[in-house]
């Protein structure tokens, strides 16, 4: 909101001036995502552990005072990048609710909406799967990104039991909503991207036709 500021004009006259926060908004949107970028180049060039806030802060050209208050500790300024990454913009919408995430319950044919939200699972993992098993691995030795990485997991739980609830026509009806929730979340999960893409060599077009395929043979009558 704008607000207004009463001062006494050169001639002594009171005048009324207005402040549009939008160029702070935007200058602050800007420093936040300058901040994600290099927090992400870092932890991807060198590790987790070895990142520091100073680093991150140098790196973007901000104070290390600015990252902390926006995201608190090191363990926070991951979790935002995963975030602002994961959703490919800084809305406060999850990405399960966000038109894209909603649109296969609306496909009538039931490959072509399995295989639609598996597309979008796999768009998700070519942009946030390496700082996701980087998360793993950093959960090992450090409290905060281990308890970090129970949240996420909660959290993706969840997701998917909305994602099936969303994709359920024609799903096996042997395996139950739980169970087939399971499977989506582990079959579209950023540990099989990693194994195929990373370690396999395989192309993201590959990876994407075989996580298509492998949901409607595991999950469709």
């Amino acid at each position: 909101m704008n607000r207004t500021d009463s001062r006494e004009s050169e001639h002594g006259v009171s005048t009324t001036r207005r402040y549009d926060n939008s160029a702070r908004q935007e200058d602050a949107r800007s420093r936040r995502a300058a901040i994600v970028a290099a927090a992400a180049r870092l932890f991807l060039d060198d590790g987790y552990a070895e990142t520091t806030i100073a680093q991150v802060a140098r790196e973007a050209g901000v104070s290390p005072q600015l990252v902390y208050a926006s995201f608190g500790n090191k363990a926070g300024l991951l979790a935002g990048v995963l975030d602002l990454m994961g959703a490919g913009d800084d809305q406060q919408v999850l990405i399960r609710d966000r038109p894209e995430f909603m649109a296969p319950s609306e496909i009538s044919d039931d490959r072509e909406r399995l295989r639609t939200f598996a597309r979008m699972a796999a768009e998700v993992n070519a942009r946030v799967g390496a700082l996701q098993v980087l998360l793993d691995r950093a959960a090992v030795g450090d409290p905060a990104a281990a308890e970090l990485r129970e949240r996420m997991l909660a959290a993706m739980r969840e997701d998917h039991q909305v994602y099936v609830n969303r994709l359920a026509a024609g799903m096996r009806p042997d395996l139950g909503p739980e169970r087939v929730a399971e499977v989506t979340r582990v079959v579209t999960g950023h540990q099989v991207w990693h194994g195929l893409v990373v370690d396999g060599g395989w192309s993201q077009e590959q990876y994407t036709d075989w996580v298509c395929d492998a949901l409607v043979r595991l999950l469709l009558d």
